[in-house]
């Protein structure tokens, strides 16, 4: 997937690390007894190093880190997994941070945190809610607003589906004044920005 112009963006106002580099993480991969798949490996080459800021804490994306900086439990050196790597439903964790967080990827490339059906997609994501954000967006609190209210703003500020942000777990919307996002399998307005 080409990375919009937004998504680009958003990664280039990002701290790298330099990533591990990829023979290392097949042997990590091998010595965890977990499987080398494409789109592990994929992420891992294409985002290993990038720090995202979480409020505080952070999240340093890639299957292996040389440096630990955000994780209380992680190891350097070791691809950290969730599950037993002969199972299905096994994860690998794809960033350095918190593990309550939960950055994972499942064996389709699911990021868990979201969750999200991609990691590009999540990135894309970002990306957009950079660009929102940074052009004078207020965060509103679900705690301030009732579902009605923000429906009301999303078809009153012309919102609209945003298709190459959305999948199946989550529906981004946005409109000129407003990005809101509709959880898909709950049926609610989970966050929402003006200006």
């Amino acid at each position: 997937m080409a990375l919009s112009d937004m998504a680009q963006v958003f990664l280039a106002q990002l701290d790298r690390d330099p990533p591990v580099p990829i023979s290392r993480v097949r042997e990590g991969l091998a010595k965890a007894e977990l499987p080398e798949l494409d789109v592990w490996l994929e992420f891992h080459d294409a985002y290993a190093g990038y720090i995202e800021m979480i409020g505080k804490q952070g999240a340093c994306w890639g299957l292996m880190h040389d440096r630990i900086r955000f994780s209380p439990v992680a190891t350097p050196g070791i691809v950290h997994y969730y599950g037993d790597p002969g199972d299905d439903d096994c994860e690998v964790f794809c960033a350095d941070t918190h593990p309550s967080y939960n950055y994972s990827l499942d064996r389709r490339g699911h990021l868990q945190t979201g969750p999200v059906d991609s990691f590009d997609r999540y990135v894309e994501q970002c990306g957009l809610w950079h660009h929102f954000c940074t052009t004078g967006a207020t965060p509103n609190s679900n705690s301030r607003l009732s579902q009605e209210d923000i429906l009301a703003l999303v078809y009153n500020g012309g919102a609209g589906p945003v298709e190459e942000v959305s999948d199946q777990y989550q529906q981004y919307w946005r409109g000129d004044n407003i990005l809101a996002i509709w959880d898909i399998e709950t049926s609610v307005w989970v966050n929402v920005v003006t200006r």
